[in-house]
């Protein structure tokens, strides 16, 4: 009985999904993403034709702050922008707050305000939020 050592190195760049082992030469198989796990069968080669099946699963996670937003101080008529990184299970939903009110049309990751006025100073928030939960940066 021979020991089977998976000789592919799954990587998961954007679709389509490529395989290849450590000598960069492609495996024959293929890769489907399915519910979060990624499924992966593989022909590893060798006179007996050996082959591997792999899954991988994706725990669901609610989003993090991963980069904070920093305040500004600004002139009058110049430009702001606001950035946050966050880290989470896809997609990633963003909504900016001015004073605890959203902001129309503010839902990227980075808030842009151009020209400052004086009307702009003021506390702004952003809450990140996907399928599994939201979090609040203040």
């Amino acid at each position: 009985m021979s020991r089977l050592e998976p000789r592919a190195c799954w990587k998961r760049p954007a679709p389509p999904f490529q395989a290849t082992n450590p000598d960069g030469a492609n495996p024959a198989g293929t890769l489907a993403l399915a519910d979060g796990v990624l499924y992966a069968a593989t022909q590893n080669g060798g006179p007996d034709g050996d082959g591997a099946f792999l899954a991988l699963s994706v725990a669901p996670a609610a989003p993090q702050i991963s980069i904070q937003p920093t305040d500004q101080s600004i002139v009058l008529g110049g430009s702001a922008s606001f950035s946050v990184g966050a880290a989470g299970s896809p997609p990633l939903a963003y909504q900016w707050q001015f004073d605890g009110a959203n902001l129309a049309g503010a839902t990227n990751a980075t808030l842009v305000l151009n020209p400052v006025a004086a009307a702009n100073a003021g506390r702004y928030d952003v809450i990140v939020t996907n399928t599994y939960g939201s979090v609040t940066y203040c």
